[in-house]
């Protein structure tokens, strides 16, 4: 069987990554399952560092376990 989805969500941060061109909320970098991506949570969207366009999508379960990292991260300060 395959890993829960928060096992794969092992740490975020947010940088200067930019804004979403689609929601204006700030880019992240998360590790997803040991590869890097810098996306929009709320837009779903992810791509690799250094790339122009954000070109993938990430499982619900996955967007859900880091929307809950990120609440818990903001209520912790």
């Amino acid at each position: 069987m395959g890993r829960p989805a928060q096992a794969g969500i092992e740490q975020e941060r947010m940088s200067d990554f930019g804004k979403c061109d689609r929601c204006n909320q700030a880019l992240i970098e998360i590790d997803h399952y040991g590869e890097r991506l810098v996306g929009c949570i709320e837009c779903n969207r992810w791509s690799w560092r250094g790339s122009q366009r954000l070109l993938l999508e990430l499982p619900d379960d996955d967007i859900d376990a880091l929307k809950e990292r990120v609440r818990r991260a903001q209520r912790t300060g």
